[in-house]
């Protein structure tokens, strides 16, 4: 079996290929992610939105047919004149029962988040919103768009060619910032392997970093 190639044997063309390759390739996957999570997020909001709808009408109705019958009760025999009170008594109460949910469920300092969602409060109940979200994340990873996308991502992570690539860079260099700015360096001629590439990017980092806090102190 042939032994691994260190990344320090790689000339300067050939590292310009091998991370242009993984940049590439790396922010695919982080693309493909974003994706995935997008249309959980997105799932997941529309399904809630819905779900409080419902309840504002369940909520109304029971509101108003209550209201109804307290009309029916105090205008006695009237037909007429109860069947005119039992629908004004039923829009006010659905319109009181609203007013009030909307009131308690004003925002406030307390968010109550999901996947990056935030919900006011006593609209849906914490066990409420959690079976909403369970059946939407559910719903929303079986859908088509989801599945191609985590089809795509899977091979990705079986792509044995970034796999053997990513084995050679040390773990504290293997991400899209230090990809990027290496390609720069060696691209530039102002390094010739990944020791020299990862040397100076670094010195170049923590000569950003204490200049930003220099500015920061200078104001």
């Amino acid at each position: 079996m042939a032994e691994q190639q260190n990344i320090n044997q790689f000339g300067r063309e050939e590292l310009i290929d091998i991370l242009q390759y993984l940049y590439v390739q790396i922010d695919e996957f982080f693309t493909i992610k974003n994706k995935m999570s997008s249309i959980v997020e997105q799932t997941i909001s529309t399904r809630v939105k819905q779900a409080t709808t419902a309840k504002y009408n369940r909520n109304g109705n029971i509101g108003g047919i209550i209201f109804a019958l307290m009309g029916v009760v105090e205008l006695g025999n009237n037909f007429f004149n109860a069947l005119f009170m039992m629908g004004v008594m039923y829009l006010f109460g659905q319109a009181a029962v609203r007013l009030f949910m909307w009131l308690m469920a004003r925002p406030t300092n307390k968010k109550h988040s999901a996947f990056g969602l935030n919900y006011t409060v006593n609209v849906l109940s914490k066990k409420q919103l959690e079976k909403v979200t369970q059946e939407a994340t559910v719903e929303a990873e079986h859908s088509q768009e989801y599945q191609s996308l985590l089809a795509d991502k899977l091979a990705l992570e079986s792509n044995q060619t970034l796999l053997y690539f990513l084995s050679l860079i040390p773990d504290n260099f293997a991400n899209l910032t230090d990809f990027a700015g290496m390609l720069v360096l060696l691209q530039d001629f102002r390094a010739t392997n990944f020791q020299e590439a990862a040397n100076l990017w670094r010195t170049e980092q923590h000569q950003q970093s204490v200049m930003n806090q220099q500015k920061k102190m200078a104001e």
